[in-house]
């Protein structure tokens, strides 16, 4: 019995050292961000340990996404964000999936890279999906985040409307509220919850800067990272309240 409480005893210690560790590189990491709110995530960060989370940097290869007004990428944005979220994500002790890591499509045809990415989503058991992109207008006028979600996704409207929350007071670009997407091929086919973010405006010559600059694709990033936390916090909350 004493050699079983002395076992119990390290074995607490470990945890309570490893939830430590965790805790200190992923606050490490919002101080090199540069990122607000912290305090309020480092309680909540325990909730994604052993969550499997797809992330899908929209388009790629043959398709390069909209065109900014200076030239910019949304291809390459959108991978350069997804991987800091990743890293963000992996550090708190989730796993995450890509759906891509580079510049190549998975097709030389459009929707079939799309099926591509929606079939390894709903084979993965994740609970959870968020598609990265960045709009355009025919207006230079608009810019701000815009967060969908599909019609009929309860999790993924919740999902939505913290996302977009958190991006409004990471950014303060946006007065927005999330909203069902009327077409989107990959939000309709999904099966996990799932959200599709759109980050900002290209099209806006002052924000495709922004979007383009590594500091403030970090801020999405920590934004992105609290919606996240906050999401899974609450489901874990809950399942505790219906085992009492």
């Amino acid at each position: 019995m004493h050699l079983f409480w002395l076992n119990t005893k390290r074995l607490y210690g470990l945890c309570v050292l490893l939830l430590i560790l965790i805790s200190g590189l992923i606050f490490g990491a919002a101080r090199t961000l540069g990122a607000t709110h912290s305090a309020s995530l480092e309680a909540d960060v325990w909730a994604l340990a052993g969550q499997l989370i797809v992330l899908d940097a929209g388009h790629g290869g043959i398709d390069s996404g909209c065109a900014g007004a200076n030239g910019e990428s949304e291809a390459a944005i959108n991978l350069a964000v997804a991987k800091k979220l990743q890293t963000l994500l992996e550090q708190a002790g989730a796993t995450v999936i890509m759906t891509r890591e580079d510049e190549k499509s998975h097709s030389d045809n459009k929707r079939s890279d799309l099926q591509w990415r929606v079939d390894l989503a709903n084979a993965s058991g994740a609970g959870l999906v968020l598609s990265l992109h960045c709009n355009a207008s025919n207006s230079a006028v608009w810019r701000g985040a815009q967060v969908f979600y599909a019609a009929g996704d309860a999790a993924g409207a919740r999902m939505a409307d913290l996302t977009q929350q958190a991006l409004a007071a990471e950014l303060g670009n946006s007065t927005r509220q999330a909203l069902p997407h009327p077409d989107s091929f990959l939000l309709k086919n999904l099966e996990p919850p799932a959200v599709l973010v759109e980050m900002g405006f290209l099209s806006n010559a002052e924000e495709e800067a922004l979007l383009a600059d590594p500091r403030y694709q970090n801020r999405i990033a920590w934004a992105l990272f609290g919606a996240v936390t906050e999401y899974f916090t609450a489901g874990e909350a809950e399942n505790v309240k219906n085992m009492r």
